[in-house]
């Protein structure tokens, strides 16, 4: 029984030593994107990506962060925030993976883009996003399912879903197009 309580000690020791944030999973980071949220997001203070990551992994209601690479300020963004993403050359979202993802390849999915509460899309230009980052915001963003991207023929993009059917299988695709299917 002592030795019992004495790991409960020492798990308590080192949660409060190195912080319980290590929950929040692996950090991605998206360049070059911002978010136009409902709600106005408080900026402070921050030396770098890290230290503003950091300040999210800390922080129990912080879903992602935007850190202004320009003025070296962090914004902390709450699950409850509705947000648009957004291209930005000064800013970019910091955020931790939780969701586990199924890959499908040449891959058709006609549900509709997420859209926010104004009935808008969540992803407002796709544009310079791979499909990591496609991934990565469907991560972030707290109700999407699906992030689809589609490359060929020299153009590229990227739509968040909310739901992931219908689904049909594409054969004979010059293109690809390939869905990261949330589980």
């Amino acid at each position: 029984m002592a030795s019992f309580l004495s790991l409960v000690f020492l798990a308590g020791f080192v949660v409060l030593a190195y912080g319980a944030g290590d929950s929040k999973g692996k950090m991605v980071e998206i360049k070059s994107r911002s978010v136009d949220c409902d709600k106005k997001i408080a900026y402070t203070a921050s030396r770098s990506v890290d230290d503003c990551a950091g300040k999210c992994k800390k922080d129990a209601n912080c879903r992602f962060a935007i850190y202004n690479t320009k003025e070296r300020k962090c914004g902390i963004v709450p699950p409850n925030f509705d947000c648009t993403f957004r291209r930005s050359e000064t800013e970019e979202l910091i955020g931790f993976a939780y969701k586990k993802f199924t890959k499908r390849d040449n891959i058709y999915i006609g549900a509709g883009s997420l859209q926010n509460k104004k009935g808008q899309s969540v992803l407002e230009s796709s544009y310079g996003t791979d499909d990591d980052d496609c991934k990565a915001l469907c991560d972030i963003h707290p109700t999407c399912k699906v992030a689809y991207y589609t490359a060929g023929m020299g153009m590229h993009g990227c739509t968040l879903k909310a739901a992931a059917q219908p689904s049909n299988k594409i054969s004979g695709s010059s293109g690809t197009n390939t869905a990261f299917i949330a589980a």
